[in-house]
């Protein structure tokens, strides 16, 4: 994963600050804990609204270390998830949050919809406008042979007839428009 995440350094200070969305989840807990003792120079910035599927007892074993934060926050709130970019100075976004109970994606379409699109949407566009807003722009931020980098559309097509709406909006919000990295996971590659 490190060669993934190649992020410039803060300009206030040398570590690296990470947003992990969905972090009090089962998988997003265990990325939490990988990244929190696996690369001590990141600040990992724990973000999760704590609904049925967060649980920050999986968490006790690290939310005392120096580079841990936790913030309860819903992903479809664009105000305040763009005012945490600004004052953490976000490096980077792993975005694990999402509604995937099948049960409550019947039960309730509207929910699993707003989250898993809109929040996405959300994250995307306050990423796009930080981002911009820096003096180096989008430097450092992008993954080496990135849509943005190749413009190969076609793999963002074959993409989009397969994955899920928060991994389609995410390819081609970022791909394209944004111009950010992105890596795209769906449940089966994990």
């Amino acid at each position: 994963l490190k060669n993934v995440f190649q992020f410039k350094k803060s300009k206030e200070n040398d570590m690296k600050n990470i947003v992990i969305t969905g972090g009090a989840g089962f998988i997003g807990s265990h990325v939490v804990r990988l990244f929190v003792n696996k690369y001590p120079e990141y600040n990992i910035i724990n973000l999760d609204k704590l609904t049925y599927a967060g649980n920050l007892a999986n968490l006790k074993d690290i939310e005392d270390k120096p580079n841990y934060k936790f913030v309860k926050m819903d992903i479809c709130d664009f105000d305040a998830f763009y005012k945490l970019m600004q004052e953490e100075h976000v490096d980077g976004i792993i975005h694990l949050a999402a509604e995937s109970h099948v049960d409550r994606s019947i039960k309730d379409p509207f929910t699993f919809a707003k989250t898993n699109v809109m929040g996405t949407l959300s994250l995307l566009q306050a990423a796009k406008l930080y981002w911009e807003s820096l003096p180096e722009k989008y430097e450092g931020k992008r993954l080496p042979g990135s849509l943005a980098d190749t413009g190969d559309l076609a793999l963002v097509r074959q993409r989009a007839e397969a994955d899920t709406a928060h991994a389609v909006v995410t390819q081609v919000g970022v791909g394209t428009a944004a111009q950010l990295a992105a890596v795209v996971l769906t449940g089966g590659e994990l």
